[in-house]
């Protein structure tokens, strides 16, 4: 038995996708190219693009509250004193408040191009499919996008052949952020940071199709059409066949707004041995979730913090914390960093941190229409574990074709999960001028998981009035 999906719907649904009103385009839409929309694809391509619109509001830094230059008050001298030794951090926190009556202001610009989703790379996207043992039967089955050749061009002699879908996704955002810090006491900070985003996506799909008289469903054939020959010319059984690639159909738009917006206070009344704070983060959804830019919840972070000074020149800071996803607690996730600023002369310091965050589950689902039949191994041998009564109906053709499309094995691109997202920033901070400081960090990513950037560059200036 095989599975037939409705391959030839795509070139309707791309008349149709195309005469969509522009206004109602959004960034998530246009990750779903023309030809697959109102097809079995866009059931595995939108999940995908809900969840890395989520993925993007998490991956965005954002500026730590704490300043480089940072004041306590000396009672004895009735004035305001330098309290840290170093400039700190950059995306993360240190247990040293402000100061009272002070401001300060931090503006950054940063430059993601995202890379990979789960370990993969969204800009080669191939489809999967099956081969497996059908127990019903007792032979071997092709299951995954496919389509009917006539072989012999006079409808008598028809095949189905494997559907070779390429799909390829360009995003990326531009991050102008702008953090104000006002000490309302000695041991009481408060913050908002306000991100605007550029954030531009790209989608195209490429189909290719085997020669017709190289039959995808063999085992011969599926192993030719797997094997990502191109358009190289190949025998098979003694039949010269070819790969015949359709011309694509891509989508692309660009959006400019306002992200999620932090409120954000910063309690330390502890200074020392250690010197410990309270941190509350109440995120807002005033970036459109559908273009990239806000996850679409309220979220409360709650974290403590905590940092010591080493000697003259050296800063150790710690955090953890658990971010609450107000709308859907299953997307909570924990939160912590830890590093340290090495200050290498009066006016320049160094910092390294390790940034993490743990989701509680996972941001999304595809759906069982975005899905492949189950299939595990079964003695070594790959073998469809659903009846084919939830898989296989007949046309009056008598070609087997998907009724429910009910399938619970991998999806055809990539699947979403939960996860552990790692990172490694290491900056420079610079005194320009009086209590003034350019910044220079670089972002990099430790693991796989989730969407992520191969780096993340963040140029800055920050001024404490």
């Amino acid at each position: 038995m095989r599975l037939a999906f409705s391959v030839a719907a795509l070139a309707v649904a791309g008349m149709v996708g195309a005469a969509t009103p522009a206004a109602a385009r959004t960034l998530q839409r246009t990750l779903v190219p023309p030809s697959a929309r109102g097809t079995f694809l866009e059931a595995a391509i939108m999940p995908l693009s809900t969840a890395i619109s989520t993925q993007v509001a998490n991956q965005i830094p954002t500026l730590s509250t704490s300043a480089g230059y940072t004041y306590e008050w000396n009672p004895e001298l009735e004035v305001l004193e330098r309290s840290a030794k170093t400039f700190g951090p950059l995306f993360s926190e240190r247990a040293v408040t402000l100061g009272r009556n002070k401001f300060n202001l931090n503006a950054s610009y940063s430059w993601i191009r995202f890379d990979e989703f789960n370990g993969r790379n969204i800009d080669k996207l191939r489809n999967r499919a099956e081969v497996a043992y059908v127990p019903e039967t007792g032979k071997i089955g092709f299951f995954g996008p496919s389509r009917t050749a006539d072989l012999d061009n006079n409808g008598v002699n028809e095949a189905l052949i494997g559907d070779e879908l390429n799909l390829h996704l360009d995003l990326e955002t531009q991050l102008w952020d702008f953090s104000f810090t006002y000490g309302v006491l000695d041991d009481l900070d408060v913050n908002i940071d306000i991100p605007v985003l550029y954030t531009y996506a790209r989608s195209s799909l490429v189909e290719r199709l085997p020669d017709p008289r190289c039959l995808g469903v063999s085992a011969d054939c599926d192993t030719l059409f797997r094997s990502g020959l191109g358009d190289q010319a190949a025998v098979v059984n003694g039949v010269a066949g070819s790969f015949t690639v359709l011309d694509p159909t891509a989508d692309r738009d660009d959006k400019l707004g306002i992200g999620d917006i932090h409120l954000r206070a910063k309690y330390a009344p502890l200074r020392r041995p250690v010197s410990m704070a309270a941190l509350l983060d109440l995120s807002l959804p005033t970036g459109k979730k559908e273009n990239f830019q806000g996850t679409g919840d309220t979220r409360l972070q709650t974290s403590l913090v905590a940092s010591k000074d080493v000697l003259d020149f050296l800063e150790f800071h710690a955090q953890g914390g658990v971010q609450f996803n107000v709308n859907t607690i299953d997307r909570s996730q924990a939160r912590y960093a830890a590093g340290f600023t090495a200050q290498a002369t009066n006016a320049l310091a160094v910092t390294v941190d390790f940034i993490g965050r743990s989701e509680f589950g996972s941001q999304g689902r595809i759906p069982n229409t975005g899905r492949l039949p189950a299939v595990r191994r079964i003695g070594g041998v790959p073998t469809l574990v659903q009846p084919l009564s939830e898989i296989d109906g007949v046309d009056e053709y008598g070609n087997p074709v998907n009724e429910d499309q009910n399938f619970k094995g991998r999806p055809i691109f990539v699947d979403i999960k939960r996860n552990d997202v790692l990172d490694l920033a290491v900056g420079a901070r610079f005194a320009v001028g009086e209590q003034g400081i350019l910044f220079l960090n670089f972002l990099v990513p430790l693991n796989q998981d989730g969407l992520r950037a191969d780096f993340i560059p963040t140029l800055g200036f920050e001024k404490t009035f």
